[in-house]
């Protein structure tokens, strides 16, 4: 009962807390960071980020199968998505440099649209079909310069345990450009910080988080035609590895390595 309590105070104190740490790395990017430092300083920067929510936040982070991103020059990661949580989780988790196409909105947020701009996170308009359009252009380029990017094919957090329906952008993207795919699969984050919630991790101390990093899928050869089914097969093995992540989380199933 006293965790429980300590956890719903560190909770409501998060919702203070959090903002003002993003606030000052931003700061400390558009200020000093950007000016002077280069992609590598801006990756360490970014995960320190990562590293101080998930700290405080109480997650512990296990790590599978990132032997599978060894030989990996450029790839499209393709996850779950459960919680606002699950990339910082992933900046943790993943040893492979990546970045981000997210919502407009967040580029509009003072010294915090200015620092994620300036490190490479490109901004999303759904509602325009040009701008869809040149994002996709621009990410092409990029990749050919040898960066990843991550994406959530279900185009939301799902709510709720399991994965839901994928859309086939990402895929259309993976066809076009001939980049690797690398699925992931994250189980727990929704646990922390829910679709419709506003606390994060209120009911225990500690919350284990598992991250699933799957064999790379070639795409090379692969035609527009066969899109959807290259969409079914990611959904499966995303689901299949959340499925077994969820057992190990629930005591069914031991075995899993971990990498912490």
């Amino acid at each position: 009962m006293t965790v429980i309590l300590l956890a719903h105070v560190r909770a409501v104190l998060l919702t203070i807390i959090i903002p003002i740490v993003t606030f000052f790395y931003s700061l400390a990017t558009v200020l000093y960071f950007i000016p002077f430092s280069d992609r590598n300083t801006m990756d360490k920067v970014v995960k320190s980020w990562a590293n101080v929510i998930c700290l405080l936040s109480g997650l512990r982070i296990h790590v599978s199968g990132v032997e599978n991103l060894e030989g990996v020059r450029s790839a499209l990661f393709l996850s779950n998505h459960q919680s606002y949580y699950d990339i910082p989780v992933l900046f943790v988790a993943l040893t492979h440099s990546f970045r981000i196409a997210a919502k407009k909105e967040l580029f509009k947020i003072p010294f915090f649209g200015q620092a994620i701009s300036k490190c490479g996170f490109l901004p999303v308009d759904r509602s325009n079909a040009e701008a869809s359009q040149k994002l996709l252009s621009i990410m092409q380029e990029r990749f050919k310069s040898g960066e990843n990017f991550l994406m959530f094919p279900e185009g939301t957090r799902y709510a709720g345990e399991g994965v839901g329906d994928f859309k086939s952008g990402a895929f259309h993207l993976a066809i076009k450009t001939e980049e690797p795919i690398v699925p992931i699969s994250i189980y727990g984050t929704h646990k922390a910080l829910p679709k419709y919630g506003y606390l994060v991790n209120r009911k225990q101390w500690w919350l284990d988080v598992y991250v699933q990093v799957l064999p790379v899928i070639n795409v090379s050869g692969v035609s527009m035609l066969q899109r959807f089914e290259l969409k079914n097969q990611v959904r499966t093995l995303i689901a299949s590895s959340y499925a077994q992540s969820q057992r190990v989380a629930n005591n069914v199933v031991v075995g899993l390595t971990i990498q912490n």
